[in-house]
């Protein structure tokens, strides 16, 4: 083996065994715990400590530092986003922009799509998942969806069922968004599609996502006579709720009679939409 070919292994060997010593330092390991348990004047602090290591600290207190910056003390979320800068900027990037960005072109976000994407990307992207949440805690119910879905919701719910798939908040916020209270409907579409999407992969969730899709069945347009238009129609929440529960298999047969009664629905794609369902749960599939 040429001496040029000895570098690439040198290089990895050299990377993890920094990783090793970060991992084992005592101080370190202490930061990064007081940026999770910490008082909020502890947590200022660490942070402070932290930013002055650079990326040295993203290993071992990067997770705990990027949740901090969602602290409800504003102090200390302004201090652990200012040391995520420095410990981890690629993650720093995406998270601000998620945090204060509110462009929307017609249901249209670019930067706020682009970072969530950038965030799912990442080997070790899950530590964004906070903010994943807070986005989607502030656009689910109010961005508006006059012209289409907006892309950075696509982005965000697309970027947290694949990094935090089985976190309750996730959960919560998505029941939220499916609840009548969301008059919002493409938004609230999303919402019960991807309630059916968790609990097709993992059927533990089925039992709390039920009593919502059922509701949103039957849900009814504000205006009936003028349902074409993006305010009132509603079809699209329906589709998606009862498209939701055809996921669900022997824990959906019990709404096969509301399923059953949906083929008559005056509305043509809500009738084949049950039509598709019932068919499917009655063949066990």
């Amino acid at each position: 083996m040429s001496a040029m070919s000895k570098w690439p292994s040198a290089i990895v060997a050299v990377a993890f065994l920094t990783m090793a010593l970060h991992a084992e330092d005592p101080r370190l390991n202490n930061l990064a715990r007081t940026m999770k348990d910490g008082s909020p004047v502890d947590k200022i602090d660490a942070a402070k400590e932290l930013g002055q290591m650079g990326a040295d600290a993203k290993a071992v207190a990067g997770r705990n530092l990027a949740a901090a910056c969602l602290d409800p003390v504003p102090k200390v979320a302004q201090a652990a986003l200012a040391a995520l800068e420095k410990v981890w900027p690629e993650l720093y990037q995406s998270g601000v922009t998620l945090l204060k960005d509110n462009d929307d072109k017609f249901g249209v976000s670019e930067a706020r799509a682009n970072a969530c994407d950038a965030i799912a990307r990442m080997t070790d992207g899950d530590a964004g998942a906070p903010f994943l949440l807070h986005h989607l805690r502030a656009h689910l119910e109010k961005d508006d969806d006059f012209h289409r879905l907006n892309s950075a919701l696509e982005a965000n719910v697309a970027a947290l069922k694949k990094l935090a798939a089985d976190n309750p908040a996730f959960h919560k916020l998505l029941l939220a968004g499916a609840s009548n209270l969301n008059v919002k409907h493409k938004n609230r579409a999303l919402a019960l599609q991807t309630l059916g999407e968790l609990g097709e992969t993992n059927p533990k969730l089925r039992k709390q996502f039920i009593p919502t899709l059922r509701t949103a069945c039957t849900a009814q347009s504000p205006n009936p006579k003028m349902i074409s238009h993006p305010k009132n129609d509603i079809r699209p929440v329906r589709i998606a709720a009862i498209g939701a529960l055809a996921k669900f298999g022997k824990d959906a047969e019990p709404e096969l009679p509301m399923l059953r009664k949906l083929k008559l629905d005056p509305e043509e794609s809500v009738r084949n939409a049950a039509k598709s369902a019932v068919d499917l749960l009655e063949s066990g599939k």
